[in-house]
């Protein structure tokens, strides 16, 4: 915490990065029907479309105002 600012929300499932010329989202999807636990899948998906980076960059600056720090969480 002292080389980033950390932060958390509550009932995120998910994560993905921005930066000013990029997107990538990672997720891990997927059940088995056939097996009780779940089966990871995982996949990313990147753009360096200008649209698509400034709507994430939009969402992030949404879900950023909705957390709270992490030493709050942790104390």
């Amino acid at each position: 915490m002292k080389i980033v600012e950390l932060r958390h929300l509550d009932g995120v499932r998910g994560n993905f990065g921005v930066s000013d010329t990029e997107y990538i989202a990672m997720s891990a999807i997927g059940t088995c029907q056939a097996e009780p636990k779940s089966v990871t899948i995982p996949h990313a998906v990147y753009s360096n479309v200008i649209e698509d980076v400034q709507q994430h960059q939009f969402i992030f600056e949404i879900l950023w105002t909705k957390t709270i720090p992490a030493e709050q969480r942790i104390l």
